[in-house]
């Protein structure tokens, strides 16, 4: 039996700047590893290093929205098996498990949407093409491209695509969720300023923040945000 969770709040739904989260939230089994290549080993302990969480897109975005200070309401599939139970434990944690089958509404987001995400992952043509190609056909307005370990590209109707590098302030332990990251942040700014290049600016450090730690919690907040924005070295020379 699958249930639809949507957690709203109608005082803040009504707020400008509310985002509703339609994704997937699932169970993650973490283990660690020396480094790749795996060297073949019979038996492994990792005693205290094994980790059991909900992850998922759904859950991360909704998560980094809400800790960056955005109201936001996630909307979700959760079945009534063990790993279900771990995950509504974790929905409730967080504030984000509440009791709504009725999503009609969000069916026509994706013919209605003004910003457009993806990652360039598995594209067929360049980042830069595949975000001109998307503004050709649809009523989007700005196009967010996440390359991972080279940053992110930027499109918007009225300049040329801009590519800006990726930032990781604290290393790179575990890119787990990183696009997720990336993604809230954008929507975080975006909505806070209008404006997609300061947004794209600061995804991306919210992303690299994202990577420098064994998991998908979230430990980052707006005001580190700024604080590494504003330091001297916050952009490298050369950056598009």
């Amino acid at each position: 039996m699958w249930e639809a969770f949507v957690h709203r709040r109608a005082e803040r739904c009504r707020q400008a700047g509310h985002v509703v989260v339609a994704g997937v939230v699932n169970v993650q089994q973490t283990v660690p590893v020396d480094g790749f290549p795996l060297t073949y080993a019979p038996v492994r302990y990792a005693t205290g290093r094994l980790r059991l969480a909900a992850s998922g897109v759904g859950l991360n975005v909704a998560h980094t929205l809400g800790a960056l200070g955005t109201p936001v309401s996630l909307t979700t599939l959760v079945g009534d098996d063990p790993a279900g139970m771990v995950i509504r434990a974790e929905l409730r944690r967080l504030g984000l498990l509440g009791e709504d089958a009725d999503d009609a509404y969000s069916r026509p987001w994706l013919a209605a949407a003004s910003v457009v995400f993806c990652s360039a992952e598995r594209l067929t043509a360049s980042p830069a093409d595949t975000a001109v190609a998307l503004l050709s056909r649809s009523p989007a307005q700005t196009v967010l491209i996440g390359m991972g370990g080279d940053g992110c590209l930027l499109a918007t109707r009225d300049r040329p695509p801009r590519h800006l590098p990726a930032r990781a302030p604290h290393g790179v332990l575990d890119t787990t969720g990183a696009g997720d990251a990336l993604c809230a942040g954008f929507l975080h700014y975006w909505l806070a300023t209008g404006d997609p290049d300061a947004a794209a600016r600061h995804a991306v450090v919210v992303a690299g923040c994202a990577v420098g730690s064994a998991r998908t919690d979230v430990h980052v907040t707006a005001a580190h945000i700024d604080d590494l924005l504003r330091a001297p070295d916050a952009w490298p020379s050369g950056s598009e």
